[in-house]
């Protein structure tokens, strides 16, 4: 059984490292607000990367740490497909080239899914040329 003082001490510890707001700021205003993690991905070397941003679509210019190239916004509910399946890359990158973000359907039931497979894609594309998910 985890103790008060040890209690107390992993929440002072968290406070100091500024992941816990400090409990004499009372005002919502005045708490610190931890900035969200949304993934990045690099389509050359088929990874992403949570990058750090304070409001939604603001996108830093952030380079790849394994190629240099940039970073792509993808959105809070993009799920990395495995580096080794190219075609589910290719499927991404081509949505993505299109104009869709990867962000929760609980705001649009109505909408169709994202295709599953590369070879759906452009059939996807035709169907649903002003799909809430497409941003660009």
């Amino acid at each position: 059984m985890v103790t008060k003082e040890e209690k107390y001490a992993r929440k002072r510890f968290l406070m100091d490292l500024g992941l816990k707001d400090h409990p004499s700021l009372s005002e919502p205003s005045q708490r610190v607000q931890s900035a969200y993690r949304i993934a990045h991905a690099c389509f050359d070397c088929r990874k992403s990367y949570k990058i750090e941003i304070e409001f939604a679509g603001e996108t830093p210019n952030v380079k790849c740490p394994q190629c240099s190239e940039n970073l792509h916004y993808m959105g809070r509910s993009f799920k990395t497909p495995k580096q080794t399946d190219v075609k589910q890359w290719a499927k991404v990158k081509k949505l993505y080239e299109a104009g869709f973000v990867f962000f929760s359907y609980r705001h649009f039931p109505e909408a169709e899914p994202l295709p599953e497979r590369l070879q759906d894609v452009d059939d996807f594309l035709a169907r649903n040329p002003d799909h809430p998910m497409k941003v660009g």
